[in-house]
């Protein structure tokens, strides 16, 4: 977003979200070492293994600009009626590059030590903090696991997330790294997915609309499709149970939040508990069902 006109477009989206009673946030992202044209730019010069740009180093005056032109941006998305902004600080994009010693190989107030490392996304945040005033919402999406040599390590990860809290940060959002249909596709040229998400990329052809009809829907198998299903069902108005042989729900996302750096599997399972208790799904555990329990109406 950098015009009048762009704050007019996008302020359709954000009334017809303000009209259903919704909150709405507009992701602030810059590629970086990315972005696949000549003029790319980076914290060093460094190139990516996925673009065939070498980017320049920013100067410190430079730096300032681009801190600059984040919080401009977020002004403009707050008169564009946006209710905050999420801060694009992760997935090896400008932000995440300032912030790992395999991409940041500065020597001056921005690079060298981790406290110098992450002293652009402090900045980020705080400057749009002083800007947009404090009821505006910031999210800063923060990498757990950078998957690459010369990445941070988990304690530098905890104290970025404090000290981009401290810097005003409302919300803390991490991704479980599943590295399945996001980045990968958009590389490739390809529509992107989130495995979390279905509705991602897909929001004009999964339209979700309230049941004509109330139907009694049995749902066998609590894993990730199953509670995404009998919860999206449940939230149309439809009565369903869903029915779980295990102990817990959550299927094989219980054995991907065991791997080391993969824990963030569990923020899925807590979200669709909560959404089962939400959207009043009769959850049954220990329970084994059949075909034939079902049609006879005793799976209950």
């Amino acid at each position: 977003m950098a015009s009048a006109q762009d704050v007019s477009n996008h302020r359709i989206v954000t009334d017809a979200v303000h009209a259903a009673d919704g909150k709405i946030c507009m992701q602030i992202l810059h590629t970086g070492r990315y972005a696949f044209n000549p003029d790319a730019v980076a914290p060093s010069a460094v190139k990516s293994p996925i673009s065939p740009f070498l980017p320049r180093a920013l100067t410190d005056e430079k730096i300032e600009q681009q801190i600059q032109d984040f919080v401009q941006c977020a002004l403009l998305a707050k008169d564009a009626g946006y209710d905050g902004v999420e801060i694009m600080g992760s997935e090896g994009y400008l932000i995440n590059q300032f912030i790992a010693l395999r991409t940041n190989q500065r020597e001056d107030r921005w690079g060298g030590d981790y406290q110098n490392r992450i002293r652009f996304p402090k900045e980020v945040v705080r400057r749009v903090r002083e800007a947009a005033g404090p009821d505006f919402i910031i999210i800063y999406r923060l990498s757990m696991l950078d998957l690459v040599e010369g990445g941070s390590s988990l304690d530098e990860v905890i104290t970025l997330g404090k000290a981009v809290e401290l810097a005003g940060a409302t919300l803390i959002n991490t991704c479980i790294g599943c590295n399945q249909a996001c980045l990968d596709h958009i590389f490739a040229g390809k529509l992107t997915s989130c495995l979390v998400n279905p509705m991602a990329c897909h929001e004009t052809e999964l339209l979700i609309k309230p049941a004509r009809q109330i139907k009694r829907i049995a749902v066998v198998g609590a894993g990730p499709a199953g509670m995404a299903f009998a919860t999206i069902a449940a939230g149309c108005g439809h009565m369903v149970t869903l029915f779980e042989a295990a102990g817990e729900i959550g299927g094989q996302f219980n054995i991907a939040k065991r791997i080391p750096g993969k824990e963030e599997s569990h923020e899925t399972i807590r979200y669709y508990s909560r959404q089962i208790e939400l959207t009043g799904v009769k959850l049954k555990l220990n329970k084994t069902v059949t075909g034939e329990m079902l049609g006879r109406g005793r799976g209950g």
